[in-house]
């Protein structure tokens, strides 16, 4: 973490030099956009070279899922899929079942579950659910919306 942080400084003072006017750019007639930058445009390429950790960290996460995609499918592939003797399911229909099991569990966990531990164990509420956490987790549920 402490290389990443000084890398982030290091790139920090690079990027302000590119803003600093100097006797060649005082005595040149016009302005070079290739030597001199706008604070703006300095501050904005800080920024997302800020984001470049986050980004790499979400690689192996995107990774993994699609891995997790393309296996289930070619593992559906191979199973018996068919309902009666002319229906058959298609290998790529059967991805609905994880998002239909995540939109059905995760009500039933927060409104049966949840409340029965809490009772259990004595544990208070820790937050009120308001009208705007509920707004936000209805972000959530988006991907699976066409199913």
């Amino acid at each position: 973490m402490l290389h990443l942080i000084n890398f982030l400084n290091l790139t920090s003072r690079c990027l302000d030099k590119a803003m600093m006017i100097d006797d060649k750019d005082l005595s040149m007639k016009s302005k070079n956009p290739w030597r001199l930058c706008s604070v703006k445009k300095v501050e904005e390429v800080k920024l997302i070279i800020r984001l470049l950790p986050i980004w790499i960290c979400t690689f192996a996460y995107a990774i993994i899922v699609a891995q997790v995609h393309t296996f289930f499918i070619k593992q559906a592939s191979t199973m018996n899929r068919s309902i009666g003797h002319k229906f058959e399911i298609p290998p790529a229909y059967l991805q609905v079942i994880p998002g239909f099991t995540i939109l059905v569990c995760v009500p039933l966990y927060d409104i049966l579950f949840v409340p029965s531990m809490r009772n259990l164990t004595k544990t208070p509420l820790r937050h009120k659910h308001t009208p705007e956490s509920r707004g936000s987790a209805l972000g959530w549920d988006y991907p699976y919306s066409p199913l």
